[in-house]
Formats: structure tokens, C-alpha cells, sequence
């Protein structure tokens, strides 16, 4: 069922919708002379976010696990275990790509053998969700997921395969790209697209996935994470603070300064490529401001060791980023990563390995006021929802898990 979001009209901002006439209403010391009813289209702004990862309810079996926050509401963990749709068994997310308020893509590991891969869509925000996994192998641990629109997509694997779409995953070609462990995966452009993995390996595509080329990474530490702000600049991180980036779609990439020596397995840019920000292991969370050239190492109150495993921008508010990472940690800051606040603790033993988010910016919902004239307004009802889209490209949001 379409939301009130889907219906509404976004010409219809700060129009007036309705008049009614209100009852009079009294009170102690004085009642009001004159009501009326007004319904009032407001357009607020906020942002939706999605969150993949897992659970061990008992040794040796893991569950997957599905989080959002939908826009003025509380955090939500869904648990895909044995009861079926709309959250059907299947083990841990690793990846997760929402390409908009509705639709969005988990793909994770196959550990207990199943009979088919673990890769499903929603186009109902995560309210019910269905397996995508033709031409998929079974036994194929899936890492990171990527999509440039609702048609084409990529898929990225530890067994050296990349999965491509051209049909909204309804099937899979495998293209068996090279005998790598393959951790992370974007698609920039309806073209371009840039794969990460171990050894320091770094592919890219410029027809859509059909053909990937090896690049030189300048670097055999194993790369976890990959995001691209464009065709030609991006950044990947790894093992050892390992930071690379390129302003050439590739052609060369240099070393940033991360300042630690632990493994980075999240790194996300704001929407103009100053500002950046990673994570990794043992609670590291460390912010760039002059384009990934040097890295300050930010304090964070109450991770301690933690591992942390997904960053990501609000791409509209350059202020705004979320991390995720070991035991439900979920942490948001409104300064650009300079200091950060926890969110939730809903995900209290859980892993969280991926996060991704929508804008919600400049729509309407109806709004009521009721006002009046006399000795005393004694009457004032608001309510607004806040609920609305943007698209936001693939980030940094699948890494190393």
C-alpha cells in the first residue's frame, strides 16, 4: 500500500488544505469565542535510516538481522529466523544498498549450507522482502551489494565473483572475475564501477560489469571497504590504516596518512569529497578534512574496543553521518564526524555490519492547527510527519566483515 508520502503532491508545500469550523471551547477561567480548523501542508526535512547484520541465537547458527529508523520514529530490528515471511531464516547480513525510501537490497553469508544464496530485495521499506538469488552460487559468501537504479546492480563475493543484474535481480550473471576476496562493490555510474578485496586488489568496469580490469593499488594490504564520490574520485581503506585514493578514475592512487595501524573497514565522504570519515577495529574512528590526505583520530565516548564495521553521509546534510558496528553499536553525528552520540541500544546483541540512508526532504504531510480568537486561545493541536526521499548514491557501505 502506497504511503501518504507516495500520494502527496510536492507542489502542494505550505498550501492550505481544508477549513473547518471548531466548537466552542470553555474552560476555568475563560472559553473561546471563535474556532476554526485549519489543515496546513508542512514540508519538514529528515532522514530514513537502514541497517543489515546478524545474530548467533545458538553455537554455530546465525540469523539475519534488518534494522530501520524511519523518519520521527524509534529504531526497529526485524530477525529473519524460522518463522517465515516477512522475515524468512537465513544467516547474517553483510550488505545493504537502499536506492530509495522502499527499495533496498541485503546480501550476506551462506555458513549453514543452504539451498540458495543470500541475497533479497524489499519495495516496501523493509516491511516484507523476497529472495533474489538466480544464478547465484549457493555456496557463495555474498559481501557487498551495490545498485545504480532499480534495474542494474552488482553483487560482490569472497569467491572472486561479481554478480551483475540487468533486471532487477530477478537473475544473475557471474562474472567470475579473478580468484580474489572480493569485500566491496559500488556502482557510480550507469557505466562505472569499482570492486575492492584482498591483497590490495582494486577492479574496475566501464561497461556496466560485462568486463572488469585489475588496477594498481599501490598497495598489497588487503582492502575492506570502497566508496567513490564520483567516476574519478574515490577512496579505499584496509588492513595496517591502510588508506588509498584516487583523483583519476583509477590511473593512479596514493597513500593517505590514516595515523593508526588497525584494520579500517568503513570509510564514507560527504557529497563534495572534503570531508570524510572511517572506521574500523577496536572502536577507531578517525575524520578527514582536506580530502583524505590526512586523518585525526576522534575520540568516542562509550566504544571502547568495539569493532565498527558501516559509515555513511546524509547525502543532502553534509553534517549528518552514521557508523554501526559490534554489539548494536549505532552512533550518529550532526558536525561532520567531529564528535558523535549514541543512537539506539535496541541492537543490544547484535552485530551490525552495514548502514545506509535516504534523505526525507520537502514533502508534505497534512498538518492541523486548531485557533480562535477571544480572552484566551485555550486550543492548539500540531501534528506533522515527516516523509520524504532522495536518492542517494551507493556508499561506503559494505566492508570487510
Amino acid at each position: 500500500m502506497a504511503s501518504p508520502l507516495e500520494k502527496a503532491s510536492p507542489t502542494t508545500c505550505g498550501a492550505m488544505k481544508s477549513w473547518g469550523k471548531l466548537r466552542l471551547i470553555k474552560t476555568a477561567s475563560s472559553s473561546l469565542g471563535i474556532g476554526f480548523l485549519c489543515t496546513w501542508n508542512l514540508c519538514l526535512a529528515g532522514t530514513d535510516v537502514f541497517i543489515g547484520g546478524y545474530w548467533e541465537p545458538e553455537v554455530s547458527k546465525t540469523q539475519g538481522s534488518f534494522g530501520v529508523r524511519p523518519t520521527l520514529q524509534n529504531y526497529q530490528n526485524h530477525v529473519f529466523d524460522d518463522a517465515g515471511q516477512p522475515y524468512p531464516e537465513t544467516d547474517g547480513f553483510l550488505g545493504i544498498d537502499f536506492i530509495s525510501r522502499t527499495e533496498g537490497w541485503l546480501v550476506g553469508r551462506n555458513d549453514n549450507e543452504r539451498a540458495t544464496a543470500n541475497a533479497y530485495r524489499t519495495t516496501d521499506s523493509g516491511d516484507s522482502w523476497s529472495l533474489r538469488a538466480t544464478g547465484i552460487d549457493a555456496n557463495d559468501n555474498l559481501q557487498s551489494v551495490s545498485f545504480f537504479d532499480s534495474s542494474n546492480g552488482f553483487i560482490a563475493s569472497t569467491g572472486g565473483s561479481i554478480y551483475t543484474t540487468t533486471d532487477g535481480g530477478a537473475n544473475w550473471t557471474d562474472r567470475n572475475v579473478a580468484a580474489v576476496t572480493f569485500r566491496s562493490v559500488q556502482y557510480v555510474t550507469s557505466t562505472v564501477g569499482y570492486a575492492v578485496g584482498q591483497g590490495g586488489n582494486v577492479f574496475k568496469t566501464t561497461d556496466s560489469g560485462v568486463n572488469w580490469s585489475q588496477q594498481d593499488s599501490n598497495t598489497s594490504s588487503n582492502l575492506n571497504s570502497v566508496y567513490f564520490m564520483d567516476e574519478s574520485t574515490g577512496w579505499a581503506v584496509g588492513s595496517g590504516g591502510v588508506v588509498i585514493r584516487t583523483a583519476d578514475g583509477g590511473g593512479n592512487w596514493t597513500f593517505g596518512a590514516s595515523g593508526v595501524s588497525d584494520t579500517l573497514r568503513g570509510v564514507a565522504f560527504n557529497n563534495v569529497g572534503t570531508t570524510g570519515i572511517l572506521v574500523g577495529s577496536s572502536g577507531v574512528v578517525a575524520q578527514s578534512i582536506d580530502g583524505g590526505a590526512t586523518w585525526s583520530q576522534i575520540s568516542v565516548a562509550g566504544l571502547g574496543t568495539i569493532a565498527l564495521r558501516g559509515v555513511t553521509f546524509n547525502s543532502v546534510d553534509n553534517a549528518k553521518a552514521w557508523f554501526v558496528g559490534d554489539s548494536g553499536i549505532v552512533y550518529k553525528s550532526t558536525d561532520s564526524g567531529s564528535s558523535w552520540s549514541s543512537e539506539t541500544s535496541v541492537y543490544g546483541g547484535f552485530d551490525l555490519r552495514a548502514v545506509d540512508v535516504q534523505n526525507v526532504q520537502a514533502v508534505p504531510e497534512p498538518s492541523t492547527y486548531a485557533f480562535g480568537f477571544g480572552a484566551v486561545v485555550t486550543a492548539l493541536v500540531y501534528t506533522a510527519n515527516q516523509k520524504s526521499r532522495r536518492r542517494r548514491r551507493s556508499q561506503a557501505l559494505n566492508g570487510a566483515q
